[in-house]
């Protein structure tokens, strides 16, 4: 199992985001690097990709994954994808959403699976509400998926 974090490229930079806090964190909570995977947000444009390089290879190294999230909403999608080589491409509810139906998307995501295997990256499906959209990602080879078909998002804790 592995945690996704939502996170901003800026976020990096910030001078409270720290590895050590955020590996102290983990370990209270019974985590570790290699359980977290930093979803990059395709919402916010990464202006320089050989700093935010540097940033990754550095949490990399800590054994922290990263994922491209929403890929195919976002500001220079084949940019990113190609700069940022995450070991996770989160497709866009956009292009999963009705997938069963529509030959297009069915050949978009099965010529990204291309491109993402030959990256060492795995795909996700996000946005999967309909066993039909679940079995035709199978059919296609999407490695994993996420949606309302597998449950609501979920407090951690109870609500005081």
């Amino acid at each position: 199992t592995k945690l996704f974090l939502n996170i901003l490229p800026t976020a990096f930079h910030d001078p409270n985001f720290r590895a050590e806090r955020l590996i102290e964190t983990l370990a209270k909570c019974q985590l570790r690097p290699t359980d977290v995977v930093f979803e990059i947000s395709e919402q916010e444009s990464i202006e320089n990709f050989s700093v935010f390089k540097e940033s990754r290879d550095y949490y990399r190294s800590l054994d922290f994954q990263f994922a491209l999230d929403d890929t195919g909403s976002g500001y220079a999608v084949l940019e990113a994808l190609l700069e940022i080589s995450p070991d996770f491409i989160q497709m866009d509810r956009a292009f999963v959403s009705g997938v069963d139906e529509d030959f297009a998307r069915q050949d978009l995501l099965s010529a990204l699976l291309t491109v993402a295997e030959k990256m060492g990256a795995k795909v996700i499906g996000e946005g999967l509400d309909r066993p039909e959209e679940l079995e035709m990602l199978g059919k296609l080879g999407i490695h994993y998926g996420q949606g309302w078909l597998f449950g609501h998002p979920t407090p951690l804790r109870p609500r005081d």
